[in-house]
């Protein structure tokens, strides 16, 4: 089943793993974690921004973005609740005084604010991220900055279930899991066209809009964080890391193409192809190892489900698909 985040345990780790020493922080964190190699993940991400922040001594300025509450105004948006938070910032409901209408914000974390190119190509990215019009992405709206200082991505608020909610409660047959990949393919489709990569495709950044699949969160913040590669912030999340992710080599539309075969595998068999008890595990074999196909642990699925994840999953970008529109026609083959 599709891994979620345990907020108020996130926070507990987090919290206990600053107060140790460099020595017995990361055994701690190892520990805690217990196997969840997204909340792993979050954790590190995490001290790696404490870290910036100490050093910085914001902190001690008292220049942390303070949290937003309900009924708090940023701009011409009310605060309504919070949706969601993490390494890559804080989402937020907030809704426009004005007209009543819903949005989304991220609220970026402050690790970027004081590097002038970092914001530019969060800006720069936020204006591509614009012309994505499709009825299977969110919309963005750009990236804009507060009277209190922070800056934020406006977006479309889309009420509905993530897919990883989803597949905590249910069991996807083959034809309704090819519904929903067919579907962010056509999403990742539109996107690649304009070159634009996603980088995260996970349960979690795809959500169930009355009945339609949208595919949220491309990818701002992840593009900004190729700048800050001594943060050791990580591209995307481990389990669905292509393994040019892993090698920190070039990303283009086929690791993406890997995303949605790691998704399309949990939907079909419930379980992830390259699950591990630690980071390093799950790494070594998205990087050596062969999946099991997928009709080895549901006998129900067709062989053409087999074959195009074997390809979806080849180990070199040269030997997947070379356009995510080939999927799509092949998933017409499939009942």
């Amino acid at each position: 089943m599709s891994e979620e985040l345990d907020w108020e345990k996130l926070e507990e780790v987090f919290t206990k793993a600053i107060d140790l020493g460099e020595d017995d922080r990361g055994p701690y964190v190892a520990n805690a974690c217990n196997g969840n190699t997204m909340m792993f993940d979050e954790v590190q991400s995490l001290l790696e921004a404490h870290g910036i922040a100490l050093e910085r001594k914001w902190l001690q300025q008292g220049k942390m973005p303070r949290m937003l509450d309900y009924g708090d105004l940023i701009d011409t948006f009310v605060v309504k609740k919070q949706l969601g938070r993490g390494a890559g910032g804080e989402v937020y409901k907030v809704v426009h005084e004005a007209t009543g209408q819903n949005f989304a914000i991220k609220c970026l974390p402050l690790i970027y604010n004081d590097d002038k190119e970092v914001l530019q190509r969060f800006t720069q990215e936020a204006e591509l991220n614009k012309k994505l019009i499709h009825p299977n992405i969110n919309r963005m709206y750009g990236l804009f900055q507060s009277d209190h200082g922070l800056y934020y991505l406006l977006m479309d608020y889309c009420e509905g279930e993530t897919l990883a909610a989803l597949m905590n409660r249910f069991s996807f047959n083959q034809a309704q899991a090819v519904k929903v990949i067919d579907q962010v393919c056509k999403a990742l489709s539109a996107a690649h066209a304009q070159r634009i990569w996603h980088r995260d495709i996970k349960p979690s950044n795809i959500i169930l809009h009355n009945g339609v699949i949208k595919v949220i969160d491309f990818g701002i913040a992840k593009d900004a964080a190729t700048a800050l590669t001594a943060t050791g912030i990580k591209l995307g999340s481990p389990a669905y890391m292509s393994p040019e992710q892993w090698k920190s080599s070039k990303i283009d539309q086929r690791s993406d193409i890997w995303g949605v075969g790691i998704l399309f595998y949990e939907l079909l068999t419930g379980q992830l192809p390259f699950a591990g008890a630690n980071y390093v595990e799950i790494q070594q074999k998205i990087l050596h190892e062969p999946p099991a196909p997928p009709s080895r642990i549901r006998s129900e699925i067709s062989p053409l489900c087999d074959r195009l994840i074997s390809c979806m999953l080849a180990k070199k970008p040269d030997d997947r698909p070379h356009d995510i529109r080939v999927l799509i026609e092949a998933f017409k083959k499939i009942c």
